[in-house]
């Protein structure tokens, strides 16, 4: 019964995160992610709202150590800015959600890119 008590808190723990990404399409929730040498810009694209902070989580795929958080305030023209040391490369597991933490955006990526990337709610990209 211990391995079922963990396959049950498990799943309670995904339908937990799924129903962060599904309020996350329900409220309209979108951005545009560009990251250009070391300037990451985060433009929110669905509803019109003003977030006072986005909590933006990077996983590397491999290595741990490499994972950072960031906890980011709008500019003037309401897109969260970050200037990197040195620039961020390779496949990274993003995460937006709202300084509250109800809902969630998750999506895999690569960067650098030249082209901005869009970030929607997919509750088929929740991990």
């Amino acid at each position: 019964t211990v391995v079922v008590g963990d396959y049950y808190k498990k799943g309670k723990a995904i339908n937990f995160q799924v129903s962060k990404v599904k309020l996350a399409q329900k409220l309209g929730m979108s951005f545009s992610l560009q990251s250009q040498g070391n300037d990451l810009v985060i433009k929110p694209t669905g509803i019109e709202k003003i977030f006072p902070v986005l909590n933006i989580d990077f996983v590397h795929p491999t290595l741990e150590q490499h994972d950072f958080k960031l906890a980011l305030t709008p500019d003037g023209n309401g897109h969260f800015r970050h200037f990197f040391e040195e620039p961020i490369k390779g496949k990274w597991k993003i995460t937006i959600s709202s300084f509250e933490n109800n809902w969630k955006i998750q999506d895999t990526i690569s960067l650098p890119q030249s082209n901005a990337i869009d970030l929607i709610p997919d509750p088929t990209k929740v991990q």
